[in-house]
């Protein structure tokens, strides 16, 4: 890419909006990109910041921690796989030790796509808007995640697909494209998988629907023989608008070397002081937590937890990321984030429920909760794994990372699933 200026220009959709306007512009300092407001920005009266984190004003904010960039601006950056693809098409550079520190941000920002999660982008023009469009060809999603996967080189022909995925974070192969109309994320298995990973969520995320959790709504497909996981987007509004998003870990203020040291009741209170609805707040975040711990899934870092930001009022997107892990039976597993504030984090139901008053419920709704969420996955695990159309040996294997041993020993007998084994206990509740 050519260029003759060092600044990269920030777009953002403002709420209702279907065009973008310049917001203000990173420049390059000691320690990474700094951004400011521009003027002409600041002077609108239908402005809004770009998170709580970055107040309107004329101040010019720093790189958080290590990031490189401020916190908010980051959210909105490629991630581990993005960076993994651009990395491969300019440089030749593949497989998964690649060394994504070879090329700068600024390179990052200005070569991932413009459809990408939340509302900003990133733009070489303060006064031009030019997208950066990905082919939305599914067969050509699945080959390019299955060579950068495998670490092959991507053939020119693909260029067009190689910016997909580019605009959403995560490690794992995923792309960014429409179906029947519709934004969608779509997440592939791929040859190196040794767990399926993307059987597992599936089942998971179609369970937490059924178990009254906020989710988008999930799907699967076939695509070039093997599995994929279909996610409709939650930060796209049928009149084209986009929904401003903002990670946990912008909201606690916290490098990603610190994520580990925070908390859910340090999320919670953040959300709570600009929700509209801040006695909701707590339920659902204890609610998501007990899933988590039902699934085996400990990857529940900052970044996998965010809130829409209209400006005034922040509110819990619907959770995403329900990965299940693999366990061996009798291992505990411990939370990335501390459910209580003694730095509790075994994955136990039993000692969550116990906390439950720090999300706004008592211990004995706290209880009736996690059994509800237990009733449906006993329940309705078959019927989940039979409209997310997994086999049946896989998900025998998804199976075992389900309500595992450790995570509900010390509850009340449950009701049976043949593939997870329970111990009588006495009552935590009592």
């Amino acid at each position: 890419m050519s260029s003759e200026t060092s600044e990269v220009y920030v777009w953002q959709w403002l709420p209702g909006h279907i065009e973008p306007v310049p917001v203000g512009v990173l420049t390059p300092g000691r320690s990474g990109m700094r951004f400011s407001y521009g003027t002409r920005y600041l002077q609108r009266s239908d402005r809004v910041s770009l998170s709580p984190t970055l107040p309107l004003d004329d101040t010019t904010f720093d790189p958080t921690g290590q990031m490189g960039l401020p916190s908010a601006i980051r959210d909105a950056a490629p991630d581990a796989w993005g960076r993994r693809v651009i990395l491969n098409r300019l440089t030749g550079s593949r497989g998964s030790n690649a060394e994504t520190a070879d090329l700068s941000e600024r390179t990052y920002l200005l070569e991932s796509e413009s459809d990408r999660i939340g509302a900003i982008d990133f733009q070489e023009s303060p006064s031009e808007y030019v997208p950066r469009v990905a082919s939305l060809d599914l067969n050509d999603l699945r080959e390019v995640a299955e060579l950068v996967s495998a670490g092959e080189p991507l053939p020119d022909t693909l260029h067009e697909t190689i910016l997909s995925g580019t605009g959403i974070g995560g490690a794992r192969p995923k792309a960014l494209t429409k179906l029947d109309g519709r934004p969608s994320l779509v997440k592939f298995s791929v040859s190196t998988d040794v767990f399926p990973t993307v059987e597992a969520e599936a089942i998971a995320s179609n369970l937490a629907g059924r178990a009254g959790i906020d989710t988008a709504p999930v799907s699967s497909l076939r695509i070039g023989g093997r599995y994929a996981l279909i996610s409709e987007r939650f930060d796209r509004e049928p009149d084209g608008s986009r929904r401003a998003i903002i990670s946990g870990l912008t909201l606690t203020g916290r490098d990603e070397m610190e994520s580990r040291y925070s908390s859910y009741p340090e999320l919670l209170e953040k959300v709570q002081d600009l929700s509209d609805s801040p006695d909701q707040v707590g339920p659902e975040l204890f609610a998501r937590i007990a899933f988590n711990m039902m699934i085996s899934n400990s990857d529940d870092h900052l970044r996998n937890h965010a809130a829409f930001w209209d400006g005034t009022t922040l509110t819990l997107t619907p959770a995403y990321d329900l990965a299940p892990g693999a366990r061996r039976e009798g291992a505990e597993a411990t939370q990335t984030l501390a459910y209580g504030n003694q730095q509790e984090k075994l994955a136990n139901l039993a000692a969550l429920g116990r906390l439950a008053p720090l999300y706004g419920l008592s211990r004995a709704e706290g209880f009736e909760r996690i059994d509800a969420i237990r009733e449906v996955i006993e329940t309705q695990f078959e019927d989940a794994a039979d409209e997310m159309e997994v086999a049946g040996a896989i998900r025998m294997t998804v199976s075992t990372s389900f309500l595992h041993d450790t995570v509900v020993r010390d509850l009340p007998t449950p009701i049976s699933l043949p593939t997870v084994s329970r111990t009588h206990a006495k009552d935590p509740r009592s």
